[in-house]
């Protein structure tokens, strides 16, 4: 289970997920622990083999933000973002690479959709500022139906 533990206001700034388990004795309810973990570090602190340095990204299972390493942008719906470094990629490179933007536009909001269907995956995308290529890796969370990128 899992919820946003933080005050509203706050919540643009740094989203704290809150996992409660209930625990019981004799079959009766006894208590539920929690355990909240501010997002704001978390990205530091995951080890995957062989992967360093790379961008993690946190969806909610509705595709928010939940975690992004522009603070700015965590609240905001993936899609929002995808539409905002689409515009800026147009007026930086100008409309003479307009159809390979717009491809990967679309490779973005299919990777979106494979996301929020809870699949897992791999692509081969291009930043859409400088057209560098890179793989994006995603899974969902099991535990909290959002996923990871």
């Amino acid at each position: 289970m899992l919820g946003l533990g933080c005050p509203k206001q706050a919540f643009a700034k740094i989203a704290t997920p809150r996992f409660a388990v209930p625990f019981y004795k004799d079959n009766k309810l006894w208590g539920v622990a929690t355990a909240d973990i501010a997002l704001d570090k978390i990205s530091t602190q995951i080890h995957i083999p062989g992967v360093k340095g790379q961008e993690i990204m946190v969806l909610s299972s509705t595709g928010k933000v939940v975690l992004h390493r522009d603070k700015n942008e965590t609240g905001k719906h993936i899609y929002e973002l995808i539409e905002k470094s689409f515009q800026a990629a147009i007026s930086i490179t100008g409309t003479g690479q307009t159809e390979e933007i717009a491809e990967t536009k679309t490779k973005l909001h299919d990777l979106v959709v494979s996301m929020l269907a809870g699949e897992t995956g791999a692509v081969n995308l291009k930043y859409l500022d400088n057209g560098e290529g890179y793989w994006s890796f995603y899974a969902p969370i099991a535990e909290n139906q959002g996923n990871v990128a």
